[in-house]
């Protein structure tokens, strides 16, 4: 169950260490300074800043008992208050940054874009990545040699369901090749609803990649064991390469019906 709450502490924003120092003060209560640092694992100095930090949160209090400064964890129930407040911070960033967008965009240089590589580690670089197929795809299309087994392993249902569902709402449709597995022949059965067509190759086991082409770009990413990690590359002479050979292995797997064909090795 600690590791549960930890990571959910981290899922709402707060650091490894901030998250510990809460979860030491939900099992002890009121504690002094030292305390703290002794059942956290942490020197004095750092449990200062994390408390100030945890405060201006409001997500611990401090109270004096005998003369003595001590600090405790606010109660559960108001963790529910604390990620409502977030929301709403969010929501009213976002409005901003709508508003000065188009300013943001005037920023931007639209002369020739400069081949450029990108790497990025880690599961939520690799959303990161993924983000960046949807938000700056003007084509609307997304082409994907891909590896449902591992991402549905890697990232987990919960994200492919929004990443899908974010995918639609932009209206970006995906034309995506993989090998006959299980889990695809399950995805391929949600394709029309999803905005996506399925292709099949029998002849493969899974792959732990994929490549999304899009635009002027391509994400590779990498879900080998637990080390994550995606480079985005902005080059349209290697974009426009990969696509030929996409669309020269798409266009003899499938009819448009979907029924897929064999390919023999």
């Amino acid at each position: 169950m600690l590791n549960k709450l930890k990571q959910l502490l981290l899922d709402i924003g707060l650091a490894e260490n901030e998250s510990m120092l809460l979860i030491v003060l939900f099992q002890e209560g009121g504690l002094k300074v030292s305390d703290i640092a002794k059942k956290a694992s942490l020197n004095r100095t750092t449990t200062y800043g994390i408390i100030k930090s945890l405060s201006k949160r409001g997500l611990i209090d401090s109270y004096t008992e005998y003369g003595i400064a001590k600090h405790k964890a606010i109660e559960p129930e108001l963790l529910l208050a604390y990620v409502d407040r977030q929301q709403e911070n969010l929501k009213n960033k976002k409005e901003d940054l709508k508003k000065i967008m188009p300013d943001i965009c005037k920023l931007h240089i639209n002369n020739e874009i400069l081949p450029s590589v990108v790497f990025f580690e880690g599961i939520e670089g690799v959303k990161r990545a993924y983000e960046d197929t949807l938000t700056n795809n003007k084509s609307k299309k997304i082409h994907v040699f891909s590896g449902p087994d591992a991402i549905f392993k890697q990232l987990g249902k919960d994200y492919i369901k929004y990443y899908v569902n974010k995918r639609k709402r932009l209206g970006i449709k995906c034309y995506q090749i993989a090998s006959s597995t299980p889990i695809v022949q399950m995805v391929q059965k949600n394709d029309e609803e999803s905005l996506r067509v399925t292709k099949l190759i029998f002849s493969m086991s899974s792959f732990d990649t994929e490549i999304v082409i899009y635009d002027t770009k391509i994400a590779m990413f990498s879900f080998k064991d637990k080390h994550l990690l995606a480079l985005v590359i902005n080059d349209r002479a290697i974009s426009d390469t990969l696509k030929k050979i996409f669309d020269f292995v798409y266009s003899i797997l499938d009819n448009e019906l979907g029924e897929s064909k064999k390919i023999i090795k």
